[in-house]
């Protein structure tokens, strides 16, 4: 009898044995998943992941609900919104789309509307070497506050004297100062300045434009002054507020100011006027927008039409 018991345990221990190898190798129960479709949801769970991943990483936060909204700008939006905190997402999209998020001076492209009144030219649009402007007058003496030659261009010239003679009607003074410069003459300006500067290009860049890039090569653009003060200081003048008030309405936009500075690259310019014609200068005065916008509008709106 002693000799039987440890004979029965054997037997049960090697039964055992068996059946856990059985489940191992492949027996196992009917429902349990085979090697190959464990392997397919392994793949199907780390593809889903990878997409729903990449899905998360696109910045939307609300931009692609306003109006004029690019998926492949996504990006962009927001780098230009970290750093330019105080602007809305209409301002953001609005901006990104015209190019200002790019530094200035690069991507240049030519100068559309050459041949009217609401020609771009800034750090993003150059006119060219070549390019002169039609129909170029030179201002009365009665009408500049220099001994030298102020020259406008076209309907520029008509709208100046127009502008100037309501304001001396109401006892103030908008004299022209400088007008049309040539490629070259922009050239010799900026090359003096540099110079001036010790070479630092960025100092320059604040209150000088590259050669081609000046609008005041258009002959649309002047600089003025009330015939007594400078032209730096026409700002502090009374005459300087009336032209902030009415300029507008003879076609004339102040295009270089403290609030769009971002855009235009420029510091203020109290005395630099351009001419866009009455109804463009209208529109722009009462909407806020800068003449870069206003002008990049009109060249998406034609480059859709066609």
């Amino acid at each position: 009898m002693k000799k039987i018991i440890p004979i029965a345990f054997i037997v049960i221990y090697v039964a055992a044995l068996s059946l856990a190898l059985w489940f191992t190798v492949g027996g196992g129960a009917p429902d349990d998943v085979t090697s190959s479709e464990a392997s397919s949801e392994a793949i199907s769970e780390v593809t889903s992941s990878e997409a729903s991943s990449e899905v998360s990483s696109v910045p939307l936060n609300g931009y692609e609900e306003t109006e004029g909204y690019l998926a492949e700008n996504a990006e962009r939006y927001l780098s230009y919104a970290a750093k330019y905190k105080k602007l809305t997402k209409s301002e953001v999209v609005r901006y990104v789309n015209c190019g200002f998020d790019k530094p200035f001076y690069t991507d240049i492209k030519d100068s559309p509307n050459k041949d009217n009144y609401l020609v771009l030219v800034n750090k993003y649009y150059n006119l060219g070497e070549d390019f002169v402007p039609k129909d170029l007058k030179s201002l009365p003496k009665a009408y500049k506050s220099t001994s030298y030659d102020v020259q406008l261009a076209g309907d520029a010239y008509d709208a100046f004297i127009e502008m100037s003679d309501a304001a001396t009607a109401e006892g103030y003074a908008i004299k022209g100062q400088s007008g049309y410069r040539d490629y070259a003459k922009q050239q010799r300006l900026y090359e003096k300045y540099l110079k001036n500067e010790g070479g630092n290009q960025a100092a320059v860049d604040l209150y000088s434009a590259r050669p081609g890039h000046s609008e005041h090569q258009t002959g649309l653009a002047i600089d003025v002054t009330d015939g007594v003060k400078s032209m730096g200081n026409f700002g502090k003048t009374e005459s300087y507020k009336w032209a902030k008030e009415n300029c507008w309405k003879y076609g004339f936009i102040i295009h270089y100011t403290k609030e769009n500075k971002f855009i235009t690259g420029y510091d203020t310019e109290e005395w630099h006027l351009r001419y866009v014609g009455k109804d463009a200068a209208k529109e722009i005065f009462q909407s806020g927008v800068t003449i870069d916008e206003y002008l990049m509008g009109k060249i998406e709106a034609t480059q859709a039409q066609s």
